[in-house]
């Protein structure tokens, strides 16, 4: 189902969806237009049978909001229409994953990003909540790209909200995605949309296709010689409106020179004294030593996440990669952890449920193939990896 256009409303605010910025198995998040505030907000549309997960997590980023924890997407609405159940969120601009296949952050802009990371986390952990799942694909910047930008110009003068919810679908028309048939999705890798709500999550669908204008000109200019040609310049004309869509969902360069970010997705969070704790969090390639070793784990979990993700921002590879080894992963990050930062303490070792797994009786690590590191790793943030949790620095550290 499309909700691009169509007019939804809620006490006295009318919100008109844009534009898909994000799918997962349960919910849907659009970038939607607030007619009353003249504003980009968005949208979480979960279907009726997710209410009491639609309400969890509504009732989280309240209470966080209440907690007064800084640098998050705040949660304005949660209502129900059409027997969906709607959240809606701030609209951040996309994540720092989307973001560095293109752009490469300063040492500046990098130290503003831990600093913001680092005081989100120690807001949570000052009330014992671990975040869980610390990663590029959840700390979201702050901004706008050229639809949002272009299409604020544009409803702002709009006197109706049938004028307005024309104009959505005459906009998006040209993207070929004002309607459901003709609309990309963007499947998102977990069971839930992330409640990130960027506004470029849409583009990763499309990141598949390299037309350009040119090639589709081309093609467009000899689709009178056959109906087959006529096909080929038909599907070009639509790869080239998807990638020009791709191009304007971009964040525009302002955003990106001095960024603002917030941490998201909190759909795994726990708190620290909780008893049935997961045994693992955190995505693998970011997973701290103790959690990979099976010991007890705590907030300091997320600082080394934060680590990894640090890393991965300045040299846009991942740290710890077990992807290209054919072995075990875990037993390949522990390899890839020893050449980058040395041998595990004993102590650490001794009192691991997996020692036998792992290592020898003389704490050497066992045989298996692996990835060396060659990589000569070292950058500012490389103290947040110590890989004793005991020694490694709080979120005060900041």
């Amino acid at each position: 189902m499309s909700w691009c256009g169509k007019i939804i409303e809620h006490k006295q605010n009318t919100y008109i969806p844009v534009y898909k910025i994000g799918e997962g198995s349960f919910a849907q998040v659009w970038m939607v237009y607030n007619v009353k505030l003249k504003q980009m907000l968005a949208m979480k549309i979960f279907n009726s049978k997710e209410k009491k997960s639609a309400q969890k997590e509504y009732d989280l980023y309240e209470k966080f909001t209440k907690m007064g924890i800084r640098n998050i997407i705040k949660a304005y609405a949660y209502f129900t229409f059409t027997d969906n159940i709607m959240i809606v969120f701030d609209l951040m601009a996309g994540s720092l994953y989307d973001v560095i296949k293109y752009h490469t952050f300063s040492d500046d802009d990098i130290n503003k990003i831990a600093k913001s990371s680092l005081e989100t986390l120690d807001d949570l952990h000052t009330n014992n909540i671990i975040h869980g799942d610390v990663k590029p694909e959840n700390i979201l910047i702050y901004g706008q790209n050229t639809i949002h930008k272009e299409l604020l110009e544009k409803l702002s003068i709009k006197s109706s909200n049938k004028k307005i919810s024309e104009t959505i679908k005459e906009y998006m028309y040209k993207y070929d995605l004002s309607d459901s048939s003709s609309e990309s999705s963007s499947e998102t890798d977990s069971s839930e949309t992330d409640s990130s709500t960027c506004g470029t999550d849409l583009s990763s669908e499309i990141d598949k296709l390299s037309i350009n204008f040119s090639k589709s000109s081309k093609s467009s200019s000899s689709s009178s010689k056959s109906s087959s040609s006529s096909s080929k310049s038909s599907s070009s004309s639509s790869n080239y409106k998807k990638t020009l869509f791709k191009n304007h969902c971009l964040i525009l360069d302002k955003y990106l020179l001095n960024p603002s970010t917030k941490l998201s997705d909190f759909g795994n969070s726990i708190n620290v004294t909780d008893l049935n704790k997961p045994p693992t969090i955190h995505t693998i390639y970011y997973r701290s030593p103790e959690i990979l070793l099976g010991l007890p784990y705590d907030t300091k979990s997320d600082i080394w996440a934060l680590g990894c993700t640090l890393y991965e921002i300045q040299s846009k590879k991942i740290l710890f990669n077990p992807d290209k080894s054919s072995g075990d992963e875990k037993r390949t990050i522990i390899h890839l952890m020893y050449s980058v930062l040395g041998p595990f303490p004993e102590k650490m070792i001794d009192v691991s449920p997996l020692k036998e797994i792992f290592f020898t009786n003389k704490y050497l690590l066992k045989g298996s193939s692996y990835i060396p590191f060659s990589d000569n790793v070292f950058f500012k943030y490389m103290y947040l990896l110590t890989i004793d949790p005991q020694d490694r620095p709080t979120a005060k550290c900041y």
